[in-house]
């Protein structure tokens, strides 16, 4: 990197650049940031093409007050344009993705640990005491500069810059990081979102491999979000693996850190489905990994997380189209000793629901509120009258308990159609909100928790210990979806690739492949993002998840998991962490590319500062 013209271009002008790079932890990144000179930004700004902007947090035309971590500033509100148009879309995460400075989470704008944020009541954006004087819009967490990426050239000059000034960087898509890794106090930002070229082949072979080995496939750039991608999937008459919500991105911390889906059990993880990667590394080399060319890379950046290069690309494997058998069932109940047998007997059904290939996802209700409850269950691998037959205990269940008086009730297994028909009629209508903060943890739940009775009678009571120990932010609210952590703070994912057999070339937990579930679970607090807030709703999280903890292995889905979490390298990748370990030192040896428990994670690293647990 230090022979390139871009590496020379910043260096030129940068009298503290020397062959030595900054140490974080002993310049501290306050520090870092404020001694980069107006002629150096200046140089950034020419080596990516003018996309280098200053950041302020997205609800900052609310306020009067403009705090940048240094000093606070008077400040005239825009309060019928920036300020309106913020409230509107406060809570719509397409509008939040499309933000640089949008989270769905706003404690992870916030810095915790200072009690210091710029929200707005999520509950109700346009309420004014959040902003009015004296009220202090803070930096907070968001970084203070951002590059607005379009091509690999400007990650390149990105960790040139960061390298020789000691400025942290963190990669930000969509927004969409339960744990904090796409934001950091006085740091630059790459903002991927605006890469979202999609290409289909129909004979696709990655660099290196036999002809032999051509498939259908698609490459989509780093900011591609699902629901582009599946709309592209079916105009090619192909489905994809992916998740659920439709703005999270596919390429980038989802495909890193594994990426589940409703398909996962059939079609295997998202890191399963990856043919090809193109990225920049810590190193400011482009590669392109493979199973037959840079091998190292390509393992880990398949499950092992994004510490070791900026994703800029991935080709997916594009499936044949496939016809789906739906179970859908939604209720709204305050029962609680109804929603435990529901849970028991989706429970003793587990094994022959999996054997048949469905996967989807489980809501059991919160804290016996007049919550909606419910599943989506679908299948590629039977036809309707099996799969009816299969989920008949579930639906005799429900129809028996919930479908007598007023109980609002869809108990129902049908033919859906097209993945992306079944996706746009029963996950869509049931997506969650944003811009809740919210404390996440979760454990994959073996198939030995499901063998016999001894194992369902405890994981039964670690389930309804969740359910009835969390607090919904808005209890008796039924029209809300499904999937709405606001709602219905614990959900079950049967989501793990149960029946897929892996090649092991990936670097994902071994536990997803002897896994049934995938169960996050979460405590959502105020939106002023204090650090007594956060606390309390941590505390409960924990409180929550212990009970399950204790009666299932060390292992944790790392997007989704809790935000401190025990024995982190152990859950979240396994026996696979030494190997991480060894691919962290090859590309990434000065760690500029680093984020919370990730692999290279430095604890003492002041990027770090605003974390309260």
């Amino acid at each position: 990197m230090r022979a390139t013209a871009l590496y020379l271009a910043i260096v030129a002008v940068c009298a503290r650049c020397t062959a030595t790079p900054v140490s974080y932890a002993t310049s501290g990144n306050t520090a870092a940031i404020n001694k980069v000179t107006p002629k150096e930004w200046a140089a950034l700004k020419t080596a990516v093409g003018g996309r280098l902007y200053p950041l302020k947090p997205w609800p900052s035309p609310c306020y009067s007050a403009y705090n940048n971590g240094t000093s606070t500033v008077v400040q005239t509100p825009d309060l019928l344009g920036g300020c309106k148009t913020v409230q509107s879309d406060y809570t719509d995460p397409p509008s939040i993705s499309n933000q640089p400075a949008g989270y769905h989470q706003p404690n992870w704008a916030a810095c915790l640990k200072t009690s210091q944020s710029c929200n707005l009541n999520s509950l109700l954006p346009q309420d004014p005491t959040y902003y009015a004087p004296p009220a202090v819009c803070y930096q907070g967490s968001v970084p203070s500069y951002y590059i607005d990426v379009r091509q690999n050239s400007d990650v390149q000059a990105a960790l040139a810059f960061s390298q020789y000034t000691g400025v942290p960087l963190v990669v930000k898509s969509t927004g969409h990081d339960y744990k904090g890794r796409s934001s950091a106090p006085n740091s630059l930002m790459l903002w991927m979102h605006n890469l979202k070229a999609l290409t289909y082949s129909d004979s696709y072979v990655a660099s290196g491999c036999a002809a032999s080995t051509a498939t259908s496939a698609i490459t989509m750039g780093a900011g591609t979000q699902f629901i582009d991608a599946y709309n592209f999937a079916d105009s090619h008459n192909k489905v994809i693996v992916g998740g659920s919500s439709e703005t999270v991105g596919i390429t980038g911390g989802w495909l890193a850190g594994v990426g589940h889906s409703a398909l996962s059990n059939t079609l295997g993880l998202g890191s399963d489905n990856v043919l090809s990667i193109t990225a920049v590394t810590g190193k400011g080399q482009v590669l392109t990994a493979t199973r037959c060319s840079n091998q190292g890379l390509f393992f880990a950046m398949r499950g092992g997380g994004t510490s070791y290069a900026v994703l800029m690309s991935a080709t997916f494997k594009a499936h044949p189209a496939v016809t789906l058998q739906t179970a859908y069932i939604r209720f709204v109940t305050a029962n609680l000793n109804g929603v435990e047998g529901f849970v028991k007997t989706l429970i003793a059904n587990q094994q022959a629901q999996e054997a048949a290939g469905f996967g989807g996802y489980i809501v059991p209700g919160a804290m016996g509120t007049q919550q909606a409850a419910g599943l989506i269950l679908f299948t590629p691998s039977v036809n309707l009258t099996t799969a009816q037959a299969v989920m008949k205990p579930v639906t005799d269940y429900v129809q028996n308990t919930f479908g007598t008086g007023n109980v609002p009730l869809t108990n129902q297994v049908t033919t859906t159609g097209s993945f992306l028909q079944t996706y746009k009629s029963t996950i869509l209508p049931n997506q969650e909100k944003s811009g809740i903060s919210l404390h996440l943890a979760s454990r994959l739940v073996p198939k030995t928790a499901f063998k016999d009775a001894p194992s369902q009678a405890a994981l039964l009571s670690a389930v309804m210990n969740a359910v009835k120990t969390l607090v919904p932010i808005v209890p008796g609210v039924a029209t809300l979806g499904l999937y709405d952590f606001t709602a219905n703070p614990a959900q079950i994912l049967v989501t793990t690739p149960a029946n897929y057999k892996t090649d092991g070339t990936g670097s994902a937990n071994p536990a997803w492949y002897s896994s049934s579930w995938h169960f996050p679970m979460g405590s959502g607090f105020a939106d002023t993002s204090t650090s007594a807030q956060s606390q309390t709703a941590y505390a409960l999280t924990q409180k929550a998840i212990a009970p399950l903890r204790a009666i299932t292995p060390i292992a944790a889905y790392q997007n989704e998991a809790d935000s401190d979490e025990p024995n982190y390298t152990q859950s979240f990748w396994g026996s696979n962490y030494a190997n991480l370990l060894k691919a962290k030192q090859a590309y990434d040896p000065l760690n500029l590319i680093q984020h919370h428990q990730g692999v290279g994670y430095n604890a003492s690293d002041p990027r770090y500062s605003c974390f309260d647990n």
